[in-house]
C-alpha cells in the first residue's frame, strides 16, 4: 500500500500566501499586457520578425513566475536566482523594445516599473536594492543609446524604480501582518470552539456520570456509618469502599472543573484551594507558604489539571499511608521555574528508596509521568535525609505552564 505524506499549513500562512499570490498575479498581468502590446507593435511596425522573440521571452518568464509561485513559492520569495533571472529578462526588454517600434519606449518603461513593484513584493530590502541599482544602470545605458529619452524622464524613472520597490516592500509587510492577524483570529476561534466542546462534555458528564458517582458516594457513606455503628465485621471494608467512592467523586469534580475552565487559569489559587479542601475533609493541618509568590500565576488548563492531579495524588498518599498530623505546602515561581514542595510529619518511607521507585509505591510511576508531561522533574527525599516525614519536590519550567501539551490527559 503506498504511503502518503500529509503536511498541514497554518491558516494564517495560507491566507498570506493567497493574498501575496493575488498581488503577484496582478503585477504579472500588467507585465503581460505590456508584452502583448509590444508583440502587436513589432508585428505591425517592424519587418524584423526576430524581434518578436523578446516579448515572447518576457511572456514565458511571467508564466514560469506564476507557476513557481503557485507550487513552489520558496523559489521566488527572497530568492537571488529569481532576482537574477528577472533582472536579465527586464534588462533585455528595456534594451531592445524602445528601438523596435513606435511606443516601445513607453511600454518598456511601464514593464520596468511593474517589475520593480514585483521585486519589492517578493524580496527583502537588500535584494531589492541590488535589483534597483542594476536596473538603473540598464536605464542609464538606455539613455545613452536613445537620445529621445530626456534627462527629466530618466530622473523620474529612477525615482519611480525606487518608489515602486518600496511600494512592493510595504505591500509585503502588510500581507505579513494580515497573515499574523489571521493566525491570531484562527487561534481565538479554535479556543472558542474547544471551550464550547468542553462545556458540552462537562454538562453531559454532570448530568450523567458525576451524579451517579456522587450517588454511589452517598450510599457508601451511609453504609459505612451503619456498619460502623453496629461494629459489623465488614465495617473496614465499607470504609475502604467509601474512600474509593469519595476519591472517585473528587476526581470527577476535578474533571468537570477542568472542562468548564477556559483560557489561562490561576495555578497557585487552584493548588491552594485543592490543599485547603483536602485539609478540611481529612481534618489534618495544612499550611501554605508561597515565598512571596502569592500573586496569581496564569497557566493553561492542561497545566493546571496536571498540577492538581499531582498534588491530589500526593495528598491522598499522605492520608492513606503517612499517618501524618500536618502538611506543609511550599509554592514558588519565577520567570524560569515553578516549584511545588509538599512535606508531612508522618512516619516517612519505611523501605529502601530505590525499591519504592521500582515498585511504583505511592503512585510514583503516575506522578513521574504527569510531571514529564509538563517537562518537569519529580523527586521524593529518602528517609535518611529527613528526621521525620517525607518531602515531595516538583520542578517545572515556567514556560511549560503556558503551553498546552499535545498529549492526552491520563485519568
Amino acid at each position: 500500500m503506498p504511503s502518503t505524506h500529509c503536511t498541514s499549513q497554518h491558516p494564517g500562512h495560507s491566507i498570506q500566501h493567497q493574498t501575496l499570490f493575488s498581488a503577484v498575479v496582478l503585477i504579472c498581468d500588467i507585465r503581460l499586457g505590456t508584452l502583448l502590446a509590444s508583440e502587436l507593435g513589432i508585428t505591425t511596425s517592424n519587418d524584423e520578425r526576430q524581434l518578436m522573440a523578446i516579448p515572447l521571452l518576457g511572456i514565458a518568464a511571467n508564466w514560469v513566475t506564476l507557476r513557481l509561485f503557485r507550487n513552489h513559492s520558496s523559489l521566488i520569495v527572497d530568492s537571488w536566482l529569481f532576482l537574477c533571472g528577472d533582472l536579465i529578462v527586464t534588462s533585455i526588454i528595456i534594451a531592445v523594445l524602445p528601438a523596435s517600434f513606435s511606443g516601445g519606449l513607453h511600454l518598456s518603461l511601464a514593464y520596468l516599473l511593474a517589475s520593480s513593484v514585483l521585486i519589492g513584493l517578493v524580496n527583502q530590502t537588500l535584494w531589492t536594492s541590488v535589483w534597483s541599482a542594476s536596473v538603473i544602470l540598464s536605464l542609464a545605458l538606455l539613455k545613452f543609446h536613445h537620445a529621445e529619452l530626456s534627462t527629466v524622464v530618466t530622473a523620474a524613472m529612477v525615482v519611480g524604480i525606487f518608489a515602486s520597490t518600496l511600494l512592493g516592500n510595504r505591500l509585503n509587510r502588510k500581507f505579513t501582518e494580515i497573515g499574523r492577524l489571521s493566525i491570531e483570529v484562527a487561534s481565538v476561534r479554535a479556543e472558542e470552539r474547544a471551550l464550547a466542546e468542553r462545556l458540552t462534555i462537562a454538562r453531559d458528564l454532570h448530568d450523567s456520570l458525576a451524579k451517579s458517582v456522587h450517588g454511589i458516594r452517598m450510599l457508601a457513606e451511609t453504609l459505612e456509618s451503619s456498619l460502623s455503628a453496629e461494629n459489623h465485621p465488614d465495617a473496614p471494608l465499607s470504609h475502604a469502599l467509601f474512600e474509593s467512592a469519595d476519591e472517585a467523586s473528587r476526581e470527577a469534580r476535578l474533571v468537570l472543573d477542568g472542562l468548564r475552565s477556559g483560557g489561562d487559569e490561576d495555578i497557585i489559587g487552584a493548588l491552594i484551594e485543592e490543599a485547603t479542601r483536602w485539609g478540611a475533609r481529612t481534618g489534618l493541618s495544612v499550611s501554605v507558604n508561597c515565598d512571596g509568590s502569592n500573586t496569581p500565576l496564569p497557566g493553561s488548563t492542561e497545566a493546571m489539571w496536571q498540577l492538581q492531579r499531582i498534588l491530589g495524588e500526593v495528598l491522598t498518599n499522605i492520608e492513606k499511608h503517612a499517618h501524618a498530623t500536618s502538611v506543609d505546602l511550599s509554592i514558588f515561581h519565577d520567570d524560569n521555574c515553578f516549584s511545588l514542595d509538599v512535606r508531612d510529619d508522618g512516619i516517612g518511607l519505611s523501605k529502601d528508596f530505590k525499591d519504592l521507585h521500582r515498585e511504583g509505591h505511592y503512585g510514583l510511576a503516575g506522578l513521574k509521568e504527569r510531571s514529564e508531561t509538563l517537562n518537569g522533574t519529580f523527586t521524593i527525599d529518602s528517609p535518611s535525609e529527613l528526621t521525620a516525614g517525607t518531602r515531595v519536590r516538583l520542578r517545572v519550567p515556567t514556560a511549560s505552564l503556558h503551553t498546552t501539551a499535545n498529549k492526552e490527559k491520563s485519568i
